[in-house]
C-alpha cells in the first residue's frame, strides 16, 4: 500500500512539472495543457490547483494577450513584447509602473486658467503650443484684475495712493524633460510679464497736498518652475511659482520711494529694482 503512496505521489508531482506555462500580458500566470495555437487565439486546457488532472473544461486567450509560452520541454516562444514603461519581476509578471500614464496627451496646443488668481479677482488665462515631440511649450498669457483697490496680493502696488492693478500681459517658454509620459511633468522656464497699473502721485507739496491721476508698469522677468498632473488624457492641473524681479521707473519709481521714506523715519532710501514673485495654481486642458 506505502508503494502505491509513494508512486502516486511521484506522478503526480512529475505531471505538474511536465506541464505547459502560459504568462499573460496582465501579469497572471497559468499551468496549462496547450491544446492548439491558431492564428489569432490559442486554446489550451486549465490545470486544477493542485496540478492534475486536467480540467474537461478548454478555455482560448487572444495572442495578443500573452506574453509567452514556456512549454514542458524547456523551450519558450514569445508572442508579444511589453512596453517600454513596463516591468517583468523575478516571479515572471509584468506590471506597468504607477508614474506613468498610460494614455498621454496627443494635442499639442493647452488652454489653462489660473485658479489662484480668482482670490485676487483676476481672471488669468494661458496659452501654450506643445512642440519639439512635447518637450517645449511656447506660450502667452492675459489677465484682467477687478479689484478696486489692490491687496497684499500686489504689495508693491498696494503702497500707493489709490494703487490698483488693471492687467497683465506676458510671454513664457516651459521645458518638460519627461515629454509628458508619466502623469506628473516636472517643467522649468522662463516668464516675461507686463503689470499696467495705476495710482494717484502727490503733485503739490509738504503743506499743500495734490493729487493727480498716474499710471504705471512692473516689466517682471521670472524662472519658474512647476508641475502638470494629468487627472486625465487631455484635462490636467498645474502648479507653477515664478521668482525674478522688475526695475521701478518714472512717476512709480519716485511715488513708491517717497512714499516708503514718509513712513520711515530713518535714513532716505531709493529702490529702482524689487523682486517678483508668482504662483499659480492652474487646471487647463489639451485642445
Amino acid at each position: 500500500m506505502k508503494f502505491w503512496y509513494l508512486y502516486l505521489f511521484l506522478a503526480l508531482g512529475l505531471l505538474a512539472k511536465a506541464q505547459d506555462k502560459l504568462y499573460l500580458l496582465d501579469g497572471s500566470k497559468k499551468l496549462v495543457k496547450i491544446i492548439e495555437i491558431g492564428l489569432e487565439e490559442v486554446t489550451y486546457s486549465e490545470l486544477s490547483e493542485s496540478g492534475a488532472p486536467f480540467m474537461n473544461e478548454r478555455s482560448k486567450v487572444p495572442r495578443n494577450n500573452i506574453l509567452l509560452i514556456e512549454y514542458k520541454n524547456g523551450t519558450v516562444e514569445i508572442f508579444n513584447r511589453p512596453e517600454k514603461n513596463s516591468v517583468t519581476t523575478s516571479q515572471g509578471l509584468v506590471s506597468k509602473p504607477l508614474k506613468k500614464t498610460e494614455n498621454p496627451p496627443t494635442n499639442s496646443n493647452l488652454i489653462y486658467l489660473n485658479t489662484l488668481s480668482l482670490c485676487n479677482t483676476d481672471i488669468a488665462v494661458f496659452y501654450e503650443h506643445i512642440l519639439l515631440s512635447k518637450k517645449l511649450g511656447i506660450g502667452i498669457m492675459a489677465a484682467y484684475n477687478f479689484n478696486q483697490y489692490a491687496n497684499l496680493a500686489n504689495l508693491f502696488i498696494a503702497i500707493l495712493n489709490n494703487g490698483k492693478k488693471n492687467y497683465d500681459v506676458g510671454g513664457f517658454f516651459n521645458f518638460y524633460p519627461s515629454a509628458f509620459k508619466r502623469r506628473t511633468t516636472i517643467s522649468y522656464g522662463l516668464m516675461i510679464k507686463y503689470t499696467a497699473l495705476s495710482f494717484s502721485k502727490n503733485t503739490g507739496t509738504s503743506t499743500n497736498i495734490i493729487y493727480t491721476p498716474a499710471s504705471g508698469g512692473q516689466l517682471a522677468t521670472m524662472f519658474t518652475f512647476g508641475t502638470h498632473n494629468l487627472l486625465s488624457k487631455n484635462i490636467l492641473l498645474k502648479t507653477q511659482i515664478g521668482l525674478g524681479g522688475f526695475f521701478l521707473k518714472g512717476d512709480y519709481e519716485k511715488e513708491y520711494n517717497d512714499i516708503l521714506n514718509d513712513q520711515s523715519a530713518g535714513t532716505p532710501v531709493t529702490y529702482n529694482f524689487l523682486p517678483k514673485l508668482y504662483l499659480g495654481l492652474n487646471l487647463g486642458f489639451f485642445l
